[in-house]
């Protein structure tokens, strides 16, 4: 026992700091025996928080009661914040009192003999993790940056970073489930694997003319997210809302591309349009794409009547060879 300090007074609480819970020691600053006493059990100050702070463990808080006659337990800040999953046996670490009294406010303090409900096991609050539905073959998970944490998930195959939506799209696999849940430490996703033999077996792809620009095929498929998905990598190649379809240049290098991402699901392409439609004459240069993508997007932004006189002036800023940004900021 540290002499000198048996009336000296603290508080105490539970605290996140530095990746792992502490206990949180809180001192009258004119109170000197206090704070050499608190320094001698090895504490820490945290100029974060303005604390003292020693592990979170049932020998630290022993050591405390030894050393102070006058010990205030406060409530825990996170208690309301933090995302309770299914409770699991813990550690005794996990069964102090400073835990006990934010998980039964109501009850009386207890004799320090008496065993205490073990804390279930808890997240990380700084994550600040959700799990939002399903898209696809795809988990969504969304959690705020933690380094540790976002450096486990980009070395784990199948997890992906989606950047507009700022969030990690999981493959629904069970080895990634496994290992996903394993960087976190309790179950996040439930067992809804995907299956190739769960998803549509009909595939529909429905090839035309776009009309508006004949060096483009209009290709419209049966809803399948396969299918989108494998569009989305073809080179050139955009979604129309107003078309409700995807353009696509309309080459016999694309269309070959094309049949070769989709060759797994064998799908049966319908033709609207003659073959000999497609010639490698049509292929686009960037330029001329950015032109394309420009006009389309202001055409798709305004009524159909009032159309004609948006083109017509687009096409007169083309005519004078200026930029798609110099013509959608003229529009």
């Amino acid at each position: 026992m540290i002499g000198q300090s048996q009336k000296s007074s603290i508080r105490i609480q539970k605290l996140w700091h530095k990746g792992n819970y502490q206990i949180a020691v809180h001192i009258d600053w004119r109170d000197q025996k206090a704070k050499n006493s608190i320094q001698q059990l090895g504490a820490k100050y945290s100029k974060t928080h303005r604390c003292w702070y020693i592990p979170y463990k049932s020998s630290a808080y022993q050591e405390l009661k030894r050393n102070f006659e006058h010990i205030e337990i406060l409530a825990d800040p996170l208690a309301k914040k933090t995302v309770q999953p299914k409770a699991t046996p813990d550690s005794r670490d996990e069964n102090l009192p400073i835990a006990q009294q934010r998980e039964l406010p109501s009850q009386t303090k207890k004799s320090d003999g008496l065993a205490h409900k073990s804390e279930s096991k808890q997240i990380d609050p700084r994550l600040k993790l959700q799990v939002l539905p399903d898209v696809g073959k795809y988990w969504v998970l969304k959690i705020r940056y933690v380094q540790q944490y976002v450096q486990a998930l980009k070395k784990v195959k199948g997890v992906y970073w989606n950047q507009n939506q700022k969030v990690y799209m999981i493959l629904r696999h069970a080895e990634v489930k496994q290992k996903v849940e394993a960087i976190f430490g309790i179950t996040l996703f439930p067992e809804n694997f995907y299956y190739r033999d769960q998803t549509k077996s009909d595939l529909n792809l429905e090839v035309g003319a776009y009309e508006s620009d004949s060096r483009f095929m209009l290709i419209r498929h049966s809803g399948d997210f396969r299918v989108s998905d494998t569009l989305r990598r073809l080179a050139n190649c955009r979604y129309s809302k107003k078309q409700d379809g995807y353009l696509v240049p309309a080459t016999p290098k694309h269309l070959e591309t094309l049949k070769l991402l989709l060759s797994e699901f064998d799908p049966q392409i319908i033709w609207h349009v003659d073959q000999s439609y497609l010639l490698p004459k049509k292929a686009l240069k960037s330029k001329s794409l950015e032109l394309i993508k420009t006009k389309q997007s202001l055409l798709e932004m305004i009524p159909d009547h009032t159309a004609e006189y948006l083109e017509e002036m687009v096409n007169m800023l083309m005519a004078m060879n200026y930029s798609p940004k110099t013509i959608k900021n003229y529009s």
